[in-house]
């Protein structure tokens, strides 16, 4: 961050977290973000839809998980205490909202689909980029 503040780095890609404290207090100029609509609390930063950018995706999830072998009804129990907790608009106002962060609450099913699908898309950018690892 102080080089990019400093003038020594261009550019980065990083976290909403990390970068919107700095692009609030001017330190910063945020270029564009990656979600579908402009963020809540940097509604001045276009999406890389609007540039014209449309191939770029780089989600940022959390999730909850438990070890190997969780029961399921255990494992839907905490699922569904975090789908409920992620409906508290109070909540996403104070955790999610500020940081461009969208409530999903998905169930351990639609996670592991989700995470079986990126690791597709993403081996396939890799495999279109031409990457080696030495």
């Amino acid at each position: 961050m102080s080089d990019l503040i400093s003038g020594r780095v261009d550019a980065t890609l990083g976290g909403l977290a990390v970068l919107a404290p700095f692009i609030l207090e001017k330190k910063i100029k945020g270029l564009a973000v990656q979600s579908d609509t402009r963020i809540k609390s940097l509604p001045h930063v276009p999406t890389f839809k609007e540039l014209g950018i449309r191939d770029i995706q780089a989600d940022f999830v959390v999730m909850i998980s438990g070890p190997a072998g969780l029961p399921k009804n255990i494992a839907d129990r905490i699922s569904s205490v975090v789908a409920e907790k992620l409906k508290d608009t109070n909540f996403q106002q104070k955790y999610m909202e500020p940081y461009g962060l969208t409530p999903i609450g998905s169930t351990p099913e639609e996670l592991s689909n989700y995470l079986a699908s990126d690791r597709e898309r993403q081996r396939e950018r890799v495999k279109l980029s031409g990457a080696k690892l030495d």
